[in-house]
C-alpha cells in the first residue's frame, strides 16, 4: 500500500533524481514498514526484505532478475533485518531497565 502511494506521487510530479526517491523510500515506506517493528517484525523478516527489494526494483525499473546484492550497493540500501534487529534490541534493553526501576522504585 505504501509503496503503491508513493510511486502514485512519483507518477504525478517529476521527481527523477536517485536523491529524490530515496527520500521518498525513506520518509514514507520505511515509517509504514518500521510501525512497531520492534514487536513484530523479527517474524516477518524475509517477507519485508522482498518486499523492499520488490519497490527498489519497480522504482528503479530494473528486471526481477537483476541481483539484489548489486541493487542494495548500487542504492547503499541497507538490509531491513538489520535495522528490525537493532530496534528490537534497543526496545528490549529499554523495557529491562524500565522493569528494573520499576522493581527498585
Amino acid at each position: 500500500m505504501a509503496s503503491a502511494k508513493v510511486n502514485n506521487i512519483l507518477a504525478k510530479g517529476c521527481s527523477q533524481s536517485w536523491g529524490e526517491k530515496k527520500v521518498l523510500l525513506e520518509s514514507i515506506v520505511k515509517s509504514v514498514v518500521f510501525y512497531a517493528a520492534e514487536i513484530w517484525g523479527v517474524n516477518y523478516v524475509d517477507k519485508l526484505e522482498t518486499t523492499q527489494l520488490r519497490f527498489l526494483k519497480g522504482l528503479l525499473k530494473c528486471s526481477r532478475s537483476t541481483p539484489n546484492s548489486m541493487l542494495r550497493t548500487e542504492t547503499g540500501t541497507d538490509h531491513i533485518c538489520s535495522q528490525i534487529i537493532k530496534r528490537a534490541l534497543t526496545w528490549l534493553h529499554k523495557a529491562t531497565i524500565w522493569k528494573i526501576i520499576d522493581f527498585l522504585g
